[in-house]
């Protein structure tokens, strides 16, 4: 989803500058296939440039269309909202065609948080009627709203009350944001926020190998809690509490914007091309790689 719901100066203009380098690797790779590019349905949103799936969609050179009677490669489930429901036109296309997220349309934090225990058996939820310290954050995904509360209080609807998990390094806080593509974590970015914006957006994001931020038993747990969630491609916000050292999903995003923007340049296009590889090797392996490994030798 999109996480920046207040029209920024980067949004006004980015969608003018954002799309053309996007647009150059689109042209690269048409010109080095020489013949008809994969088409792949967007349904019921066009995603922007600003969606890391648009920016993987061009580095393959494949066409995205939003017409659900277009004749398609592949369709993908899209909608940047917390729920939302199928249309029978989808159920019936996605008989013909693999049809991506069609089974991830609640991605609510109630729905993220029962399908994390179930998986994990353990959770963040508490009753903020019993409980001094927590946090109380909005139902919905990318309010980032989220404030801690000290005292006890009664319950509002729309809302979660979770613990606070101790991420805290120096005087910022560690999240660890997880690509993940049909059950696969090819790689994260540790994002670290300031004190003052916890919930906020990163000020710094680093690029990650993920045996260097995950147990193998710790992705194995998130590969089943995907497919709990209905999760083909997508990415996870993770939480590694300091003291227990436990690992908390508390949110799911199968509409992300990214490669953060805070990451450094070389890096935005190392994610991408990787994500970029995964996706092709998972969902179109019969997309020529031309491009792609133009790409992956450039950033080498």
């Amino acid at each position: 989803m999109n996480p920046y719901p207040k029209k920024t100066l980067y949004q006004v203009y980015g969608k003018f500058f954002n799309p053309i380098p996007y647009k150059k690797q689109y042209v690269m790779q048409i010109l080095r296939v020489r013949h008809k590019p994969k088409k792949i349905l967007f349904y019921p949103e066009r995603p922007s440039s600003f969606y890391t799936i648009y920016k993987i969609c061009h580095v393959l050179g494949c066409q995205i269309t939003n017409d659900f009677r277009a004749d398609v490669d592949l369709a993908v489930w899209f909608e940047d909202t917390t729920s939302s429901s199928l249309d029978g036109n989808i159920l019936a296309l996605s008989k013909q065609v693999r049809f991506l997220n069609q089974a991830c349309t609640d991605i609510s934090k109630e729905r993220v948080a029962k399908a994390f225990k179930e998986v994990f058996g353990y959770g963040l939820d508490i009753d903020p009627e019993t409980h001094s310290k927590y946090v109380r954050k909005s139902n919905s995904n990318t309010a980032h709203d989220g404030i801690i509360f000290d005292t006890p209080t009664l319950p509002e609807t729309g809302f979660v009350y979770q613990a606070i998990i101790n991420n805290r390094y120096s005087d910022l806080f560690k999240d660890i944001r997880a690509p993940v593509i049909n059950g696969i974590i090819p790689f994260v970015y540790y994002n670290y926020k300031k004190n003052g914006d916890r919930f906020g957006h990163p000020a710094i994001s680093n690029f990650v190998e993920t045996e260097s931020a995950l147990s193998r038993s710790e992705v194995d747990m998130i590969a089943d809690f995907v497919n709990i969630m209905g999760l083909d491609v997508g990415e996870l916000d993770i939480l590694r509490d300091r003291d227990s050292k436990k690992i908390y999903v508390v949110d799911v995003n199968n509409t992300p914007y990214g490669p953060p923007r805070p990451l450094a340049r070389g890096d935005r296009w190392k994610a991408l091309a990787r994500l970029s590889r995964l996706f092709k090797e998972s969902f179109l392996t019969n997309v020529n790689e031309n491009s792609l490994r133009h790409l992956e030798a450039t950033i080498k």
